[in-house]
């Protein structure tokens, strides 16, 4: 490029000494018509075939501003230009930025899109369930270490701080704090999941938390801040980041790559970023199936041709920039492209090169190659599981995406996710709060078995149903209940299976019996039984007619605590679970009492008795006893007058009869 410069600057370009020559100079005089380099004429509009507005959808993964900011220009102003006036009249093109592609383009009610510009690993989607075709790959302008590039290759960085001695490798990756970009996004998260399940960790169960932010800057930003440990992003997203405290570019060396990979470009140079997973192909611009041919051979041509623009008006800065004088200066400004490039082509103008250099720059790109082979792409997507084959048995391949982010997370064998309504809460009780505007999870998959059994009461903590070592494993002693107590037990089913049907059969001796098994809720069921004798029961447990897999479970029947029914009364179980006195007692007022005790209280009442009895006997003589010199007056009859036998200083004693004796009676 410094070559043509200076050639341009000293006026010797093309064979000129004098820049005069070009003063008069056509398109017309220098590709004759007919010459490969040069078009002539315009397209007709095909109504039956063609429409009169294009829409080119665009994958936002750093936000739609920022989309809008960059790629307007490159899809709206820049195929206007070169393509919308190839046509008469006009066709035009209108940009759509989105940050959810799968659900705008495929699913929602913004399926009218006809070009797509996007993440790798979107197009791979929607290549694998629509056919669209790539009619372009983007060359990528990044720069490393002081230098520029023009890549057509990108790839995925696990990125920590330099300063960070605990994370190296992708193993060190378990138990960490993860900022990735969204579930969809190719080299922001799943080219990063793909790397850690080839190395033996699973990105749903192993790391602390996964944070997404669905904005690459943040992504940075986060690891710079230490909100996370780690940050999952593109090769050159961290040399485009904006520093918030600085306002200046982040500076590279603040942070390390782990797992470190080193990459040979096409041309035998190596790939100027240190880079955690393979190499892909960079984002693409491919078209819908129904595309007219025609409009896409053009948009084909218009982003092959935007090289030779961009070369151009990237010259014409530079000249600009170079001249040291008026006529240096009127030089850059009148010249043709041709005077700048002598392989520039027909179409460029002055105003197309400039315009194709400010639109590169605003998207980070300098042009457009033939689309090359996404194909390892869905390859990998396929063995991460983010492709994955319809039930429906055609053969059809679609990608993964759910209705909710809770539903989007799908847990390895020998685990299960945990119900919606806990999902959310699963990081607030690690003390790890998801930020505010992201998506988060946290633990959302438990190790357990296909159903949870566990015995229940009312006091049994709720986080039995997600605890594999609280369920009952095969044969073991599920629970220990009393006689005639309830035996309840609850099963969650880790499956999650709408409409299943689960059922319990208890064998106690030589009987089974079906017991009734009630839903609480989705996959959460109950049922009890109560037996009045001692023993070992057997309880086996089936979900949709067989049998689960931690199925038979053992449930022991002990002695009724009668002191928890009769506290103080001293009662027994009898082998029915009875509650009774037991031998040696006597049951006084419902109370069992010892029979010494009744013994010694009955003689000492028995004593007591006696002992008022001859109180009592005493009594009653001495009473007899007293009635015998008691003279009763009515009994004492007078002679009339009444005779005076004696008569002394103290009374007169009188002569009287008392019942039949006579008496003398002392009147005082």
């Amino acid at each position: 490029m410094n070559w043509i410069l200076s050639l341009a600057m000293l006026g010797l370009v093309a064979g000129h000494d004098d820049h005069n020559a070009w003063v008069n100079w056509t398109a017309d005089d220098h590709w004759p018509e007919g010459e490969l380099n040069c078009w002539h004429g315009f397209r007709d509009f095909d109504p039956l075939t063609q429409k009169r507005v294009y829409h080119v959808g665009v994958h936002a993964p750093a936000g739609i501003e920022t989309a809008w900011r960059e790629y307007n220009l490159t899809f709206t102003t820049y195929l206007n230009e070169v393509v919308g006036k190839r046509f008469k009249p006009n066709i035009e093109f209108i940009m759509e930025a989105t940050d959810d592609p799968l659900r705008d383009w495929l699913d929602g009610d913004t399926t009218d899109v006809d070009f797509m510009y996007s993440d790798t690993g979107i197009f791979s989607c929607i290549a694998t369930e629509v056919g669209a075709q790539p009619i372009a790959t983007t060359v990528a302008k990044q720069s490393a270490r002081g230098r520029e590039y023009a890549l057509d290759q990108f790839a995925g960085t696990m990125l920590v701080l330099a300063s960070n001695e605990e994370i190296e490798d992708v193993e060190d990756l378990k138990g960490r704090r993860i900022g990735a970009q969204a579930f969809s996004d190719f080299a922001g998260a799943q080219a990063q999941f793909y790397v850690m399940g080839e190395e033996g960790l699973d990105f749903i169960v192993d790391p602390k938390q996964v944070i997404f932010t669905g904005n690459n800057d943040d992504i940075v930003k986060g690891v710079l801040s230490g909100a996370w440990d780690v940050g999952f992003v593109r090769t050159g997203q961290v040399e485009r980041t904006i520093d918030p405290k600085t306002g200046d570019l982040v500076d590279p060396d603040l942070f390390k790559v782990i797992s470190p990979r080193i990459h040979v470009l096409d041309e035998g140079e190596i790939f100027p970023f240190l880079h955690s997973t393979p190499v892909f192909p960079e984002w693409p611009l491919y078209a819908q199936p129904g595309v007219s041919r025609v409009v896409s051979e053009e948009v084909a041509a218009a982003m092959m041709s935007f090289g030779y623009h961009y070369f151009v008006g990237e010259a014409i800065e530079q000249c600009k920039g170079a001249a040291n004088s008026t006529t240096e200066m009127d030089i850059c400004n009148t010249m043709p492209p041709i005077y700048f490039d002598p392989l520039a082509r027909c179409d460029t103008t002055r105003e197309l090169a400039e315009l194709a250099l400010k639109t590169g720059r605003a998207g980070f790109h300098q042009g457009f190659r033939p689309p090359r082979s996404y194909f390892g792409v869905r390859t990998m997507q396929q063995d991460a599981g983010f492709i994955i084959e319809q039930e429906t048995g055609d053969g059809k391949w679609h990608c993964e995406r759910a209705a909710s982010f809770y539903e989007g997370i799908f847990c390895p064998d020998g685990f299960y996710k945990v119900p919606e309504n806990d999902f959310d809460k699963q990081c607030d009780m690690l003390g790890l709060p998801c930020p505010q505007d992201y998506s988060c999870y946290c633990s959302p998959c438990i190790e357990a078995f296909e159903v949870n059994v566990f015995p229940w009461d009312n006091s049994t903590d709720a986080d039995v149903l997600f605890s594999r070592d609280a369920a009952c494993d095969k044969m073991s002693l599920c629970s220990s209940v009393q006689q005639r107590a309830p035996a309840i037990f609850r099963a969650y089913d880790n499956r999650q299976r709408h409409n299943a049907t689960l059922s319990a059969l208890l064998h106690i001796g030589q009987q089974s019996t079906w017991l009734q098994v009630t839903e609480l809720e989705d996959f959460l069921y109950e049922f009890s039984f109560t037996h009045p004798h001692r023993g070992v029961a057997i309880l086996e447990v089936y979900g949709d007619e067989i049998q689960i897999p931690e199925s038979p479970f053992r449930v022991e029947i002990i002695d009724r605590d009668c002191d928890i029914d009769f506290p103080g009364r001293r009662m027994s179980p009898d082998e029915n679970g009875i509650c009774e006195c037991p031998s040696g007692t006597l049951k006084i007022a419902g109370d069992c009492v010892d029979s010494g005790i009744v013994a010694a209280i009955a003689s000492s009442v028995a004593v007591a008795i006696l002992a008022l009895f001859f109180a009592y006997y005493l009594r009653w003589r001495r009473k007899k006893n007293d009635e015998a010199w008691q003279v009763n007056h009515e009994e004492l009859h007078f002679s009339h007058p009444v005779e005076v036998v004696g008569q002394g200083a103290f009374g007169v004693v009188l002569l009287a009869e008392y019942r039949g004796t006579k008496v003398a009676i002392k009147r005082v």
